[in-house]
């Protein structure tokens, strides 16, 4: 390093020859074996590392590694050998492969935001890209703990045999979407329409159920439905200024165990939620026509929900198709609002009609219809009590039976 006279070169040539240690320049097999083997490594070692920053920390170190063996080379054995040509192919491989790696990861993240879109909320589906191996293991078939929520509207039948068709879907439309984006704002996923039905799901993609997560699925569920009467109520004063009929709507929501998974033929498939937790909840919105309410929730929902929400006693019931009784509740408001008057005097009838004081009980649902909540829930106790005090029963659990679906 240096200036150098001529006669020192010379000096160190001689030496060099005396000690028999001239430098060697290494032969060029070994440098395009070198640029084969750089390349080839390169991109192993981005195919086998999934995870980037540590390929990326390999490849810097292999950079270092390349320059300590050329020195090495030099210093320790004679041998020149140029590193330039492996090192560039080390190195572009490695960042081509990265690159890559990185274009086909984002392509498979879109081709699964696409195909999980129409399933879930954009924030869920967006949790879903981050963590695929959730929703993965879900695809073939897996027992999840979820919340299911089934609304469908009321004499929509009847109504679509008296308006014009693009009239009538017109207006299902209007109410889908506006469904849809309830749903949505609330990280429920919609699993199906059927008809002018509504089946929305929280959980189906968790592996673990904890209870916060369970009661928060549960708050979310019973927001959304109140957030869904709202919304029809608003849209229903459109309708009408428009000359349209109004609609009403009925819910259910239960919490419990379903089997989840992709199911279907190869010619149409989808993944959704089956089992007694989904007929649960299908019959729940179904016997709100018969207790004159349009949400009604399981025990297990009204647990997790009745610091948050106001509820009313609906019934200790079997619902058609099962043997094991269900309590279930009417969702009147948030707790920010005040609960109507005659619900304490109601409640006091339930507790009295299900131990068996029948007199007493009517009682008390006369004082709530005075009070206020004379509605229909309200009347079919009355009735009920008139007729259980006129034919007494043989044994009495408070438990009633659904005949109807």
């Amino acid at each position: 390093m240096g200036e150098l006279f001529g006669v020192q070169v010379h000096a160190q040539v001689c030496a060099a020859l005396k000690a028999g240690e001239l430098l060697r320049e290494a032969p060029k097999r070994w440098v395009q074996s070198g640029i084969g083997i750089a390349a080839v490594a390169a991109a192993l070692l981005v195919i086998l590392f999934k995870k980037p920053l540590v390929a990326l920390i390999v490849l810097i170190g292999g950079g270092f590694a390349g320059l300590w063996v050329q020195q090495h080379a030099f210093n320790s054995w004679g041998i020149v050998l140029p590193m330039l040509t492996p090192l560039l192919a080390w190195t572009s491989t490695g960042l081509f492969s990265l690159g890559w790696d990185f274009v086909l990861e984002r392509r498979q993240k879109e081709k699964l935001r696409r195909a999980i879109s129409s399933y879930f909320s954009p924030d869920m589906a967006e949790e879903i890209v981050r963590k695929p191996d959730s929703y993965l293991r879900t695809l073939g078939g897996v027992q999840r703990e979820i919340t299911v929520l089934f609304s469908d509207l009321r004499g929509f039948t009847s109504l679509s045999e008296k308006c014009a068709p693009d009239e009538l879907v017109r207006q299902l439309n209007q109410y889908l979407e506006r469904m849809v984006e309830i749903t949505y704002g609330r990280r429920g996923s919609i699993d199906k329409f059927i008809g002018d039905a509504i089946m929305a799901v929280w959980g189906r993609i968790r592996d673990e159920a904890t209870d916060e997560a369970l009661a928060e699925d549960a708050c979310l569920a019973v927001e959304t439905a109140l957030k869904m009467r709202d919304g029809l109520n608003d849209l229903n004063i459109d309708w009408v200024r428009k000359g349209r009929p109004p609609l009403a709507i009925g819910i259910g929501i239960h919490q419990g165990p379903a089997i989840v998974g992709h199911m279907g033929s190869p010619r149409k498939i989808e993944f959704t939620a089956i089992g007694d937790s989904v007929n649960t909840s299908a019959r729940l919105e179904s016997a709100t026509k018969q207790y004159g309410v349009d949400i009604l929730v399981s025990q297990p929902v009204w647990e997790k929900t009745v610091s948050h929400f106001i509820f009313r006693s609906a019934d200790l019931v079997v619902v058609k198709g099962k043997k094991v009784p269900v309590q279930i509740h009417a969702v009147l408001s948030t707790c920010d609002i005040a609960p109507p008057a005659g619900l304490d005097e109601f409640e006091a009838g339930i507790t009295a009609f299900r131990t068996g004081h029948f007199t007493r009980a009517l009682q008390f649902f006369k004082d709530a219809a005075i009070a206020g909540l004379d509605d229909e829930l309200t009347h079919l106790y009355r009735k009920r009590c008139e007729t259980l005090i006129a034919e007494p029963p043989e044994s009495w659990e408070g438990v009633w039976v659904l005949k109807e679906k």
